[in-house]
């Protein structure tokens, strides 16, 4: 008997897109562009958008065809939770051991509870272990601005990634408090403002009796964004967000009862603004 003769000898012997293995043709390696030169990150924020062809996703995340940026994450061992608070669309995101190799994947969420389109997931991770993360897309196109939080520990609920210690600094009616956001870590998310996970200055307000209140932040030097809420890190308590009054700036009315704590959140839009603030705090509604 005469073997028959192989495939294949060489790859270009085989169809585009396969390689020749022991002179049969298999299909290649998957090639993911993401994966060319993934972004060094550990625990942190991190701000972009996703740009180009989608070539790889999780398996929650009912297509392959949204572009997606990819995080190289060494991390020491324990729980670490990963969100997309504060990205202005559809996000899903996926984690793997090896970057280009579906079958190592740990972790996907496309949409997480009470997060509407954002995404979060929680995954333990392993001392030594290089962990890939995808920001990507629900199915096949959606890309955009996109906010990655890295938090070590379980993930929290939506709006609740803030930092509530210490719980703010007071300000009365009448008051002005000027600062900047620019190294704040504070990552409060709002109703409005594509969500407000920007870096952000927390505020406590009380006043003795029931009435209108005015906040605005007219002189800040960027896109700013109010809410205000009665419990520090729950933002099912707003009562009240702005993004846009008189241009970039923000103006907030809220009903103010009488000794009820409010916490006032100066903001930025979306995820990725910051800069130097100026808050003032005026009895009766906004003009």
């Amino acid at each position: 008997c005469v073997d028959p003769p192989p495939d294949c000898v060489v790859d270009g012997d085989c169809a585009a897109g396969e390689v020749c293995r022991a002179g049969v043709c298999e299909p290649g390696p998957v090639v993911v562009p993401a994966c060319n030169a993934p972004i060094p990150a550990g625990v942190g924020r991190y701000v972009g958008t996703t740009a180009g062809m989608g070539a790889t996703a999780g398996s929650c995340h009912g297509g392959v065809g949204s572009p997606e940026v990819a995080y190289a994450l060494n991390l020491p061992a324990g729980e670490y939770c990963l969100m997309t608070e504060g990205s202005v669309y559809d996000t899903s995101l996926h984690v793997r051991t090896t970057c280009a190799d579906v079958a190592t994947e740990v972790a996907c969420n496309d949409d997480a509870a009470d997060f509407g389109l954002q995404s979060a997931l929680s995954f333990q991770a392993a001392a030594g272990t290089t962990y890939y993360a995808f920001v990507d897309g629900f199915s096949n196109n959606a890309s955009g601005d996109y906010v990655l939080t890295v938090l070590p520990g379980a993930c929290p609920a939506a709006g609740d990634q803030g930092v509530c210690e210490p719980p703010g600094t007071p300000i009365a009616l009448g008051g002005r408090a000027e600062g900047s956001t620019v190294d704040a870590e504070g990552l409060f998310g709002a109703s409005c403002g594509g969500g407000a996970g920007s870096p952000d200055a927390v505020f406590t307000f009380s006043r003795p009796q029931t009435g209108p209140v005015c906040f605005t932040t007219a002189g800040s030097s960027y896109d700013t964004v109010l809410h205000a809420r009665t419990v520090c890190g729950d933002q099912a308590t707003e009562v009240g967000c702005n993004d846009d009054s008189d241009g970039l700036q923000s103006e907030l009315t809220f009903n103010a009862v009488g000794g009820q704590v409010y916490f006032v959140v100066v903001d930025g839009y979306s995820g990725d603004r910051s800069g130097d603030y100026v808050l003032q705090a005026f009895d009766g509604a906004c003009p």
